[in-house]
């Protein structure tokens, strides 16, 4: 599965010690596009060639499933390739209604 994401637009860093901020988009039906603003937590790389990063993000969009949500990803090397490894988790709208929804298998960044 591709990504869920139509842009990802990264925002002027005022130093290197701020955290990377980013503004996104995607579609969710209808032609419907959903816009949010995330930043970037923290990154790690290690001599072995493994790295990871860290992403919080959220949407004040009234019509976003995902209000907020957070998490890593991270490239480990393997003798037959890579192995990727990601986990999310979010906080919803519409109470029990967007709780409902599979988030993982749709809307996972």
């Amino acid at each position: 599965m591709g990504s869920p994401f139509l842009r990802i637009e990264y925002l002027p860093r005022p130093s290197a010690s701020e955290a990377q901020r980013f503004r996104y988009s995607t579609r969710i039906g209808a032609g419907l596009v959903i816009a949010g603003e995330g930043e970037s937590t923290g990154e790690r790389d290690l001599a072995d060639g493994t790295r990871s990063s860290a992403l919080r993000f959220w949407s004040d969009d009234p019509r976003a499933l995902i209000r907020e949500g957070a998490g890593y990803w991270k490239f480990i090397p393997h003798a037959t390739g890579v192995v990727f490894i990601t986990w999310y988790d979010y906080r919803t709208r519409f109470g029990a209604l967007g709780a409902l929804f599979e988030i993982d298998s749709r809307f996972s960044p």
